[in-house]
């Protein structure tokens, strides 16, 4: 995810109370270039609501170990 779709991502997710997230975690316990050129963002907790803006606004979410990723489609 570039800078942009991240920042774009976080506006969303702001925008709704009741929601955890972890920003730029490790992925398989890789950093890589992760807070540089690449953006990592994990919702462990969240309201419905939160998943339909973020697929409205062309994003993917993924279910993960560590929770739901979200990606830029």
């Amino acid at each position: 995810m570039t800078h942009k779709h991240f920042t774009e991502a976080i506006d969303i997710i702001a925008r709704h109370t009741s929601t955890t997230i972890h920003v730029n975690g490790t992925l398989k316990h890789f950093i890589g270039n992760l807070g540089s050129t690449e953006f990592l963002i994990q919702i462990t907790q969240c309201a419905p609501p939160l998943v339909n803006d973020l697929v409205k606004n062309g994003y993917s979410l993924a279910m993960t170990s560590e929770g739901l990723r979200v990606d830029k489609i």
